[in-house]
């Protein structure tokens, strides 16, 4: 009898234990996966902070875990253990990791030749990559990525930049030649913009003598324009293939 009795403790734990299992298993299979977690607490706090430039982790550590656990029906804790299954490995005191932003072209018509690098710096909270090159030692060059395929490049002497351009930040107005035609040394940029309408800025150097910016237009029907201003007079303009 003793022996019975035992023989059925020890059947009833087994079940129990196995019916544990099984509900861990159900529960775990029902949460959401944890990248996907931390993709949306990622994307969460791009929004809310802009992209890291106004984080307060304080503030905003709690309110977007918060927001993800709804977002998922979880609650908190388990939002919390899923992010961080993801981010560990990181050696960032606080929760979240500020993404470096993407150049805009706000910020590309913020900057001014003259500038100094630690300038631009402060302005567009970005660094840059520097691009090697075997030009003179005092000239140093830097790639900033935009959203798409667009990028900036500026171009420092001793450390003060001298020349920037752009490609792909805007979508340039679609002209004729007709209107090409129209257009004439010696006017000013808003002249030109009064019949072309607004290019796309490519870029500006300033030099001892002048400064000078390039700008481009697309052609209605293929081919393209380049207008290049000097002290903010047109002083050349070229047309490649316009209709």
């Amino acid at each position: 009898m003793f022996n019975f009795l035992v023989a059925c403790s020890a059947s009833n734990e087994s079940i129990k234990k196995q019916n544990i299992e099984t509900e861990k298993e159900t529960i775990s299979n029902s949460l959401p996966n944890s990248k996907e977690v931390y993709d949306f607490a990622q994307r969460k706090f791009d929004e809310v902070t802009n992209y890291g430039e106004n984080y307060e982790p304080e503030i905003h550590d709690e309110l977007i875990l918060k927001e993800t656990a709804t977002h998922f029906n979880i609650d908190y804790d388990t939002a919390n253990t899923l992010y961080m299954k993801e981010e560990m490995g990181s050696n960032n005191h606080a929760l979240f990791e500020p993404k470096q932003k993407f150049i805009t072209m706000d910020l590309f018509k913020q900057i001014q030749t003259g500038m100094t690098y630690e300038e631009v710096k402060e302005l567009t909270n970005l660094e840059g990559t520097l691009v090697p090159t075997s030009s003179d030692e005092e000239i140093s060059e830097y790639k900033y990525e935009a959203e798409g395929n667009a990028s900036v490049t500026l171009i420092f002497s001793n450390d003060i930049l001298f020349t920037k351009s752009q490609s792909g930040l805007a979508k340039p107005e679609k002209i004729t030649i007709d209107q090409y035609n129209q257009v004439v040394k010696g006017m000013s940029l808003e002249e030109v913009e009064s019949i072309l309408g607004i290019g796309e800025f490519g870029g500006d150097m300033t030099t001892p003598n002048a400064t000078t910016e390039t700008y481009w237009y697309e052609g209605a029907s293929g081919g393209s324009a380049q207008l290049i201003f000097y002290n903010g007079t047109l002083g050349m303009k070229e047309e490649f293939g316009l209709q």
